[in-house]
């Protein structure tokens, strides 16, 4: 227990720092801190089954198979008790089909991978935020990783919310329900 928190302020340390330091490629001069300090959330992601109705938007994640139940079952409706105005969808396949589809447009703006080599690749292409890359879980023996694409104009409200979300104590436990074990 005390590993996964002392694991989970180092992620959220980091998150932070990337917040406060602008997303990816975006030059608009701070939109992702004021992203950050316009958040209407709880203190807490994840904490709270108040819903928060000051946020509204799609995100679209791409993530490995192997995340699909968890997501589609837990994390997604979990999410959107919170969050009832943001829809999140998914494209979900290996993470070599993935890596594909971001390199050809896919408009995600998160990508969750079950390689380093993918997400390593997308990184060096400046597809993906090295920033924002955080090793998150693991299962049997592959380590999952989730980061920011580097498609976005600005860092949205709805995409650092569910990204904040998916390295909370809430997330945390239903991955564990699905075998998969926090880094």
């Amino acid at each position: 227990m005390k590993k996964w928190r002392a694991s989970a302020l180092a992620s959220a340390i980091l998150l932070l720092l990337f917040v406060f330091a602008g997303c990816s490629q975006n030059t608009g001069g701070g939109a992702a801190a004021q992203g950050a300090s316009s958040l209407n959330g709880t203190a807490e992601a994840g904490g709270s089954s108040a819903a928060v109705s000051g946020l509204s938007g799609d995100i679209m994640i791409a993530a490995a198979s192997s995340l699909q139940d968890v997501f589609e079952q837990d994390l997604i409706p979990m999410f959107n008790k919170q969050y009832p105005n943001i829809k999140v969808s998914g494209a979900y396949g290996s993470s070599d089909e993935l890596q594909t589809q971001i390199e050809n447009g896919l408009d995600a703006q998160i990508f969750f991978s079950a390689s380093a080599k993918q997400m390593d690749a997308l990184v060096s292409e400046s597809l993906i935020d090295r920033a924002s890359v955080v090793n998150l879980l693991q299962n049997k023996s592959d380590v999952y990783s989730v980061a920011l694409c580097t498609n976005l104009d600005e860092l949205q409200d709805p995409t650092q919310a569910f990204f904040s979300f998916l390295l909370s104590p809430a997330a945390k436990d239903a991955f564990v329900k699905y075998g998969f074990t926090p880094l």
